[in-house]
């Protein structure tokens, strides 16, 4: 199956430029197909690996979306505030 940046996006819950940049700098495959960037869902589920070391993919073919952020750790202080660096 063939995913378009933006499902890839959407999916791993950043922004397609993330995703493009991604394929630029090697840490995705991609096909071009009459000038649409394309894919393939094994090197979708790669990517989940690097961006969640835990990563397993589900045997039931959904809910491979990654959840949290990319650390995986949130950003709230012992207090519970958000954390706000800048």
């Amino acid at each position: 199956m063939l995913l378009t940046v933006n499902e890839v996006a959407k999916k791993v819950k950043v922004h397609p430029m993330t995703v493009y940049r991604w394929i630029k700098n090697g840490k995705l495959k991609a096909l071009r197909i009459d000038g649409i960037i394309r894919i393939q869902e094994n090197d979708y589920k790669q990517i989940l690996k690097y961006i969640n070391p835990s990563f397993e993919p589900s045997q039931k073919g959904g809910g491979n979306e990654v959840t949290g952020g990319i650390s995986g750790k949130s950003n709230k202080n012992k207090k519970g505030e958000l954390d706000c660096q800048r």
